[in-house]
């Protein structure tokens, strides 16, 4: 099975920073394979380091990586993306309840946003 990594983008770092008070390093390490991502989160003992009493202690700050969970989003081309699952066992998996089309749009268009480096206040 493969190891599942949680990349941050570099909005996505200086948001848990602000939220958390700690260097980027304390909570994060280099990761150049797939830009726009830079950091991959910290784990301990093969968890998340935020990952508390099984809740994220940074969930209004969580990356677009963990608000997809258990999908993730790879880009086809320039233009165009494909939501995947991803490749580990999500014990949650059909347990919650339906995401409406119009919730699906706005995660997605939040996920542009956060690719392209803007801020989500300014969304519509």
């Amino acid at each position: 099975m493969r190891k599942r990594c949680i990349r941050l983008l570099d909005g996505e770092v200086s948001r848990i920073r602000v939220e958390t008070g700690l260097k980027a390093e304390d909570f994060s390490i280099p990761f150049t394979h797939s830009p726009p991502y830079t950091r991959e989160m910290r784990k301990l003992n093969g968890k998340c380091v935020f990952l508390k009493d099984g809740l994220c202690s940074i969930y209004g700050a969580r990356p677009i990586t963990c608000v997809f969970y258990p999908f993730f989003l790879s880009r086809i081309d320039q233009e165009r993306y494909r939501f995947e699952l991803t490749p580990e066992k999500c014990i949650g998996l059909g347990t919650g309840h339906e995401v409406s089309k119009r919730q699906f749009v706005r995660l997605f268009n939040l996920a542009i946003q956060r690719l392209k480096g803007e801020d989500e206040t300014e969304a519509t």
